[in-house]
């Protein structure tokens, strides 16, 4: 985007989501005050914003072009039509922009994206959960579980605990697929970790098993993340989630499983016992939360009919806007929720191979494969070619790069 702006001359602006990070609009995190969170007051604020800059910087007749990746990207998408009469164009990086509660495509693709590094890794994965939810009802392969996992307490034999317990395994390898190899979560003092290394550990066969192979791969996120034992208690995050206080202004997990609860649903689901995560991760463990969480209101009927209003007000797959680049990667498990080809007339669609979660936002590296570089390169000269309203030739509006 920098680079973007130097080459136009553009002025740029980087704003921040109301109830995120340092922008604190009211004093606490209670339902009362979160009732002024939403994705269409935070795009009444970029509205406002952008009125206001166009003010004082005496911008006349401007061409505002707004870039976001993953929710923001969304943001990005919905504000060209919700407000064209302020936004010119909009790049939407890995925005999802179908709500919808039940979301087993992610871990779908998440699955999809380890076989392409070698079906045996996905087979070990399968194996893992398999042994481990055969051996739940026995006390003592609990216990071994919980030592083997570094569990900071005992799994009992209750069905939120152990869906927790196989949400956060889950989790662990959702989390290195979507930011596989962008290094988005990282920084000089941390492990890197991508899909290679996941699948290296998991086809090892010098480790005992693959339950133990599994075992490995969570110590090795536990030390990513500088913790010191896994947290697999269901009433530990209900807890964690009812505080109404501020925490660090990266730590804004309060108000965005709210969002979902209100407007987006996008729960991970794995809902069958053939899956290769198994059947401990269904909807109702995230309704259940919305529920336990936020009070009885926010129930089935609440969530589902939220997701139904999100897509009814900016349309879902049906996005009609012109002049939105949407970009996803295949290897990106938000990708199924976004427009990757046919997009709406006037826009177009960007599908990189290989790539995940808003890789095309990341600054360029050395080891950047090259459909990613021409991706952006592509980018670029439609953002070009935008400004100065030139037609395009061809009537081609869907690019793949990639193998």
């Amino acid at each position: 985007m920098g680079r973007m702006a130097d080459k136009f001359s553009a002025a740029e602006f980087i704003i921040e989501h109301r109830f995120y990070g340092g922008s604190k609009p009211k004093p606490d995190l209670s339902l009362d005050s979160l009732k002024y969170l939403s994705s269409e007051q935070a795009l009444a604020d970029l509205a406002h914003f952008i009125r206001k800059m166009n003010v004082m910087h005496g911008f006349n007749n401007p061409k505002w072009i707004v870039f976001g990746g993953s929710y923001a990207g969304s943001l990005a998408a919905w504000l060209r039509y919700k407000y064209p009469h302020l936004v010119f164009a909009a790049v939407s990086s890995s925005g999802p922009l179908h709500a919808k509660a039940d979301f087993p495509e992610y871990l779908q693709t998440v699955t999809n994206s380890l076989v392409s590094v070698t079906p045996k890794c996905v087979d070990a994965i399968k194996t893992a959960n398999q042994k481990l939810s055969a051996g739940m009802r026995n006390d003592t392969k609990r216990e071994h579980y919980r030592e083997l996992f570094r569990l900071c307490d005992p799994i009992e034999y209750d069905d939120k605990d152990i869906a927790t317990f196989f949400e956060l395994l889950t989790d662990n390898i959702a989390y290195v697929v979507q930011y596989n190899r962008n290094r988005m979560n990282t920084d000089s003092d941390r492990a890197y970790i991508d899909m290679d290394a996941v699948c290296k550990i998991m086809t090892d066969e010098s480790i005992h098993c693959p339950v133990h192979r599994y075992a490995e791969v969570n110590k090795l996120l536990l030390t990513h993340f500088g913790q010191q034992c896994a947290d697999h208690k269901y009433n530990s995050m209900v807890d964690y989630l009812r505080s109404t206080a501020y925490g660090l202004e990266t730590n804004n997990f309060r108000q965005w499983f709210y969002q979902t609860c209100t407007e987006f649903g996008w729960y991970q689901t794995s809902n069958n016992k053939d899956d290769v995560f198994g059947d401990k991760i269904p909807v109702q463990y995230f309704i259940d939360l919305c529920t336990d969480v936020y009070g009885p209101s926010f129930n089935n009927q609440h969530v589902n009919a939220s997701t139904e209003e999100t897509n009814t007000n900016y349309g879902g797959y049906t996005l009609p806007v012109s002049r939105v680049i949407f970009v996803h990667g295949s290897v990106d498990p938000w990708s199924p929720l976004g427009i990757t080809s046919n997009p709406p007339d006037g826009s177009y669609a960007i599908f990189i191979k290989g790539v995940a979660h808003c890789a095309s936002m990341l600054p360029e590296t050395r080891d950047d494969p090259p459909q990613l570089t021409e991706a952006r390169e592509k980018i670029e000269k439609i953002v070009g070619d935008l400004i100065i309203k030139k037609n395009h030739s061809s009537r081609k509006r869907t690019f793949v790069f990639g193998e």
